[in-house]
Order: structure tokens, then C-alpha cells, then sequence
């Protein structure tokens, strides 16, 4: 509908003042019906804006947290892995291929390279979503509170599996740690662990007679015993070199 000019509405005003009337609502509506496109298009720009700044701060929360060791049931890896990948968290589960032998036959699979745990980024302060996952026994950490991993441990696990070298689990020793020997002349023994020396050799004390004896040792012939083990012969302090 075209609008008429003032002059034109001063006509019709004095000619027939219905007719202005009308001509003066359509003018009034049209202004009102073109003011309120605009504000609702604004009020769309804004509330979309408003929603892709949220979408970006929760993106950039979520990678900006560390990662945790997430402590797991025996066996229960995968199904844990399953959940916390379902419930939006990033997860780092490494594997190696590992033959298991049956009586019938010999077959690779994929076994845990950290048995008992995964790795996740999360936020320490909403643990609720991920110790309700089943198989979760805790977030790894001192007392209750979580202790993030460095993410260059992450990525120098991640480098080696991408390598595609042979790699299998590898017990941590300890000076002073308690020890037995499982493979060659000495097996069955138990000491304690005195230090390490290249390439993969350990010496252990072995206490005998209230005294101790130090031998040398292949890495290989020994594994860690467990934290509460003690023996009859080993109440003394580890002999020191």
C-alpha cells in the first residue's frame, strides 16, 4: 500500500476525516510492525551470540582440564572406558597386544598396559559423574583430593604406543624396596632392593645371620612383593653401599 505525502493527508483530512484516520493507523502500524522485526532480530542475534560464546567457554573448559588417573575394578577398563566416553568425558585407555595361550590355541588381544586404570580429563570439582560410572573405585590422588597427571606422562605413553614397539608393563623399583628373586639360581629368595645399575641390573641385600650379603641380580629374575611383607630374616635395616 503506498503511503500518501503530507500534503496529500491534509487533503484527505479535509475532504473525508475517516479516511484520514485510516491513512494514519496504516502509517502508525507499519512503523510499529517494522520496529518490532528489527528488535526481534536483534534479540535473535544477541541470544545466538550468547549461545555460541557458552558453547565455546564450556569447549575450552573441558579441554582445559588436566588429566586424573581414574582407578578401576580388575577388569573393568573397557566397561568404565565405555561409560565415561558415553557421558562426554575424553579418555585415554592404553593398550599393547599380548598373546594368551588356551589348550587349544594361542590368540593376540589387547591387555590394559596400566591394569586397574585409565586416564581422563576432568573437572575436580564435579567428581560425582564419574565415580557413579560402575567399575569406579576412585580418582587417583592424595587423601580426597584428585592429583593431575602432566601431560607430557600422557603424551610420552601416547608416543610410545604410536611407535608400534614391542612394550609391556614394567614394575617400578625402589631403593629399599622388598623384592624376591623368581628365575635363576637365586629364586625363592626375598631381600631388599639396594639400587639400580645399567644396563637392567639390580643389587639386592640379602639378610643372613644378622648380616647382610650383597649379590647382583638380573632385572628380569625379580619382581616388587607386596608393601606389608616381612620375613624372619629381614628385621634389620637394608645394608647400605
Amino acid at each position: 500500500m503506498v503511503l500518501p505525502s503530507p500534503y496529500d493527508l491534509l487533503t484527505v483530512v479535509r475532504q473525508s476525516p475517516i479516511l484520514a484516520c485510516n491513512c494514519i493507523l496504516t502509517i502508525l502500524w507499519t512503523g510499529l510492525t517494522q520496529t518490532v522485526s528489527q528488535n526481534d532480530e536483534c534479540v535473535r542475534m544477541n541470544a545466538s551470540d550468547e549461545l555460541n560464546a557458552v558453547i565455546e567457554d564450556s569447549d575450552s573448559a573441558e579441554t582445559g582440564f588436566p588429566w586424573y588417573a581414574v582407578h578401576v575394578r580388575s577388569n573393568f577398563e573397557r566397561t568404565v572406558s565405555r561409560t565415561l566416553a558415553d557421558r562426554g568425558y575424553e579418555l585415554f585407555f592404553p593398550a599393547y597386544p599380548a598373546e594368551r595361550r588356551w589348550s587349544d590355541r594361542v590368540k593376540q588381544i589387547d591387555v590394559p598396559l596400566f591394569p586397574g586404570y585409565l586416564f581422563c580429563r576432568l573437572d575436580p570439582r564435579h567428581l560425582l559423574p564419574v565415580l557413579s560410572a560402575k567399575g569406579v573405585v576412585q580418582v587417583v590422588g592424595r587423601g580426597a583430593t584428585p592429583v593431575p597427571i602432566a601431560e607430557e606422562e600422557i603424551n610420552s605413553v601416547k608416543a610410545v604406543l604410536a611407535s608400534r614397539l614391542p612394550c609391556a608393563p614394567w614394575p617400578v623399583f625402589v631403593p629399599g624396596q622388598p623384592v624376591v628373586v623368581e628365575s635363576g639360581p637365586l629364586m625363592g629368595v626375598q631381600g631388599v632392593l639396594l639400587q639400580t645399575r645399567l644396563p637392567h641390573r639390580l643389587i639386592v641385600s640379602i639378610n643372613m645371620l644378622q648380616r647382610s650379603v650383597a649379590v647382583e641380580v638380573d632385572i628380569n629374575w625379580v619382581r616388587p612383593v607386596s608393601d606389608g611383607w616381612q620375613s624372619n630374616t629381614f628385621r634389620n635395616a637394608p645394608f647400605t653401599s
